[in-house]
């Protein structure tokens, strides 16, 4: 059967969050009606906020997200009760957001590895994308993929161009791509 509303939740920066968009916009094109939400820090995911990719983003910042990530003994999380998946990202799996959601609801969640295994020699868009693999997302990455153009770009007469930005770096080579 089919999810009906899938959570992501990753906690990465800016540029982790754009290498989740190959996978987010694989999973969308496999479950086309599914509700897909990615909760992170708003300013790290903002730019995963389109249509083609998430249904809406959402804050690490939500009450009972707070509560989950202290570790407080909480016996319920109804905001997080109405997803039929819910995913994980995290450089430390033993966190108390991890945890905690598995405990609530462990036939529900999976924690996956904010990156690839040492030495694996695969790319981490490549690595978040195959960790989709359970809910029927190919596991081959599309290089060809491009982020979607946002849906507020100002138009008509004296609008101005959308302003990018480059970043010129990051602080883990699974990031890099090959020359090729």
């Amino acid at each position: 059967m089919s999810p009906r509303s899938i959570l992501i939740v990753h906690n990465g920066f800016v540029g982790d969050g754009l290498l989740l968009a190959p996978g987010l916009a694989a999973l969308r094109r496999v479950h086309p009606d599914a509700e897909i939400e990615v909760m992170g820090l708003p300013w790290r995911i903002r730019l995963l906020a389109h249509p083609e990719l998430a249904t809406r983003v959402s804050s690490l910042q939500h009450p009972e997200a707070q509560a989950l990530l202290a570790g407080q003994g909480v016996r319920s999380a109804p905001y997080f009760e109405r997803f039929d998946e819910i995913a994980v990202y995290t450089e430390f799996p033993d966190q108390p957001l991890a945890r905690n959601l598995e405990r609530l609801a462990p036939d529900r969640v999976r924690v996956w590895p904010a990156f690839p295994p040492q030495g694996a020699g695969l790319h981490i868009a490549a690595h978040l994308q195959r960790t989709m693999a359970h809910l029927d997302v190919p596991a081959a990455l599309d290089r060809s993929f491009r982020l979607p153009r946002p849906s507020r770009v100002p138009r008509g007469p004296g609008a101005r161009a959308p302003v990018v930005f480059l970043h010129p770096g990051s602080r883990h080579d699974v990031k890099h791509w090959t020359p090729e």
